[in-house]
């Protein structure tokens, strides 16, 4: 690993202005404030709350301004904390949000104020409740509780204050949106104090609310909001912190790691308060033990999903990039882990810069963090990955790559746009956000997605859920009557799923046990898959299904939703098989049954085609799948071996070894 971790990353840095002064409507010797008694009263339990929250800091003028509040020396109190943060310098000078948010920020600022808004990307209506406040509990259109999730994450209050800052006239309209959504919010959801999965209050709503709203809002917030909603943002604070603490997903997982996370970046963006050395503490240890925990030693985040992989790796390198703001060291071992974890979420990205759609995920674009990863690094491999061969030095091993701990086997020609690149799957289940997945077998030809996972599509449990997580929504076999043996959801050892590897040839296999439901109603059927690729002539699959007893079988095939029946022909064929008594039935956005959709975002589908070969069963069978293939050879499977002959010689697949070999002609 290299040594200059810390050295070798540059933060980004926000543009600053100057700052916008304060309208005082109310004044009297020595004070002027915005806010009276009245208001002071109205909100006494926050503000007792805030006062001591920070009674045993060590600054001075923090410590002065509590003591105030004690004496009942109410607006002198108030004004001694504000004046105090009005004045305090940047403590994370550059810090931005966790996640990329959306460029366009007046768009949905101004969306917003006409009470539109779309967390989950699609626009819907805000609900709002008889006194004009929002509904912060409310699903949207689809009534869907990510909906309520997200929004009370505020990813809008970093957009509204965006396009206040960079309004040349009219912009206190978005001010004034932002200083009334942070009102609302802390007067409407009172901190409950234990463990809830409410929106206001999950952990990982208030995780995300401080990563990626609240603290990197902070310096341009304190010098612009008015004095009420100043207060009564950080009143909320040590509520946010108390939380994170205390009543944080006990369970694990990645929603543990981004709410340890955001602990650590309130004790460094707030030390005022009176917990934000245990805060510290507990956050950091939390996070180091966990990610060690929760990833494997080959770099595979155990939810085994690219998505989840993608918000674990910017979560824990935001974590150093907030330490680095705060002049703080990280533990190595956590640097070194989450250098190997970068490099796996590298060397698996397909060619057009996005991630396999295995398990819950989306098609997201990971070029750009790969880029910023190979700079915090130094890694010269991560930069030919992310620049598509044009700088930096490619790995030493391009293909095939096998992570024996995920049980994914990745090939590629290259690192190039225009590369052929596959994804096999014989991995365990996955801790969380699962799929019915192994053996799915995921295709790029020329650059192009041809065969693909049909991603997660929604949350909610119906039948659209159980065909996007099932086996009927990848490329595998599903047997009549027969249900996939349970898989652990994690691996204690590793497991090596390469048979073959030289200069041209590489071959891979995987397989997977069917029971019979009802249990011992017939005999069970093995399904086990070998994918074959050639450096220059694509890829074959080797489908052996194994078992006695009559049984029906599906062996299904999803396409690109681009791609057309012909584009797909002309790629794509059973090239050779021992049961020639098959039934194809194609399917294209087809609701009875579910079949042909796809889905590149959370709660979006499209149409696209698919293949469903489905033959009866009495014996072992064999299928042959060319994928690209453009090699000339003759591919002959027979009892228990597929042999493969070139002009240069004949692979053999040994299909009960399982084993290959590679014969050069004489």
């Amino acid at each position: 690993m290299s040594q200059h971790v810390e050295s070798a990353h540059s933060p980004k840095r926000w543009l600053r202005r100057a700052r916008v002064s304060i309208t005082l409507v109310f004044c009297f010797p020595s004070l002027c404030l915005s806010i009276d008694k009245e208001w002071i009263n109205q909100h006494q339990e926050h503000l007792s709350d805030l006062f001591e929250a920070v009674s045993k800091s060590t600054l001075a003028p923090v410590s002065d301004a509590s003591r105030r509040w004690e004496q009942g020396q109410r607006e002198e109190a108030c004004y001694a904390l504000l004046q105090y943060y009005r004045n305090r310098p940047p403590f994370l000078a550059g810090l931005t949000a966790s996640q990329w948010l959306p460029q366009n920020h007046r768009f949905h600022a101004d969306a917003w104020l006409e009470n539109r808004t779309s967390p989950l990307g699609i626009e819907a209506e805000l609900t709002r409740l008889t006194n004009g406040n929002i509904d912060w509990y409310q699903r949207g259109a689809e009534n869907d509780k990510e909906f309520a999730w997200m929004l009370n994450r505020h990813l809008i209050l970093p957009l509204l204050l965006t396009s206040h800052r960079m309004a040349e006239t009219g912009g206190d309209q978005y001010l004034n949106a932002a200083e009334a959504l942070v009102i609302d919010w802390v007067t409407s959801n009172p901190y409950p104090n234990h463990t809830t999965f409410s929106p206001s209050w999950r952990p990982l709503e208030v995780a995300r609310r401080i990563l990626d709203s609240w603290a990197p809002s902070f310096d341009y917030w304190k010098e612009t909001a008015s004095d009420e909603a100043l207060l009564l943002f950080l009143s909320s604070i040590p509520h946010h912190g108390d939380s994170l603490e205390q009543h944080a997903s006990f369970w694990g997982g990645n929603h543990l790691l981004t709410e340890k996370i955001a602990l650590v970046l309130i004790s460094l963006q707030w030390p005022e308060f009176n917990n934000s050395s245990e805060w510290w503490a507990d956050g950091l240890d939390v996070v180091t033990e966990e990610f060690i925990k929760q990833t494997y030693p080959d770099g595979a985040y155990k939810e085994l999903s690219n998505h989840y992989q993608k918000i674990v790796l910017q979560n824990v390198q935001h974590l150093l990039e907030i330490l680095y703001l705060g002049e703080k060291s990280a533990p190595l071992h956590l640097t070194e882990r989450l250098e190997i974890a970068w490099d796996f979420y590298a060397k698996t990205s397909k060619p057009d810069g996005t991630g396999p759609l295995n398990n819950d995920s989306d098609i997201e674009f990971g070029r750009g963090l790969i880029e910023e990863a190979a700079q915090f690094y130094n890694r010269d491999d991560w930069l030919h990955i992310a620049t598509t061969g044009q700088n930096g030095e490619p790995p030493k091993t391009i293909s095939p790559i096998e992570f024996p701990w995920a049980g994914s086997v990745i090939f590629r020609d290259s690192y190039e746009t225009t590369s052929d690149w596959a994804y096999f799957d014989v991995g365990p289940y996955g801790t969380a956000h699962q799929h019915n997945d192994k053996l799915h077998l995921s295709a790029v030809l020329n650059g192009k997605d041809f065969l693909v996972d049909q991603g997660r599509y929604s949350y909610y449990p119906d039948d659209w859920r159980r065909y996007f997580s099932g086996p009927a929504g990848h490329n595998t076999v599903e047997f009549e009557d027969q249900n996939p043996r349970p898989r652990p959801h994690k691996r204690r050892t590793p497991k090596n799923a390469l048979l073959y590897v030289d200069r041209i040839w590489s071959v891979a296999s995987g397989d997977i046990w069917n029971d019979a439901f009802p249990i011992g109603t017939s005999p069970s059927w093995l399904h086990r898959r070998f994918v074959v690729h050639h450096k220059d002539a694509g890829f074959f699959v080797v489908d052996h299904l194994i078992g006695f007893g009559s049984t029906k079988a599906t062996v299904r095939w999803h396409f690109a939703p681009s791609l057309e029946r012909n584009q797909i022909e002309a790629d794509f064929e059973l090239h050779a098989t021992t049961s020639p008594n098959f039934d194809l039935q194609w399917h294209h956005a087809s609701e009875n049954p579910i079949a042909g959709w796809h889905s590149e975002q959370y709660n979006q589908k499209a149409p696209a085609w698919q293949a469903d070969y489905v033959v009866s069963l009495e014996k072992p069978e064999i299928f042959v799948w060319s994928i690209g293939w453009n090699l000339d050879a003759k591919i002959t499977p027979l009892d228990d071996t597929v042999t493969v002959d070139t002009a240069s010689g004949s692979l053999i697949i040994n299909l009960l070894g399982p084993s290959a070999q590679w014969h050069p002609s004489q």
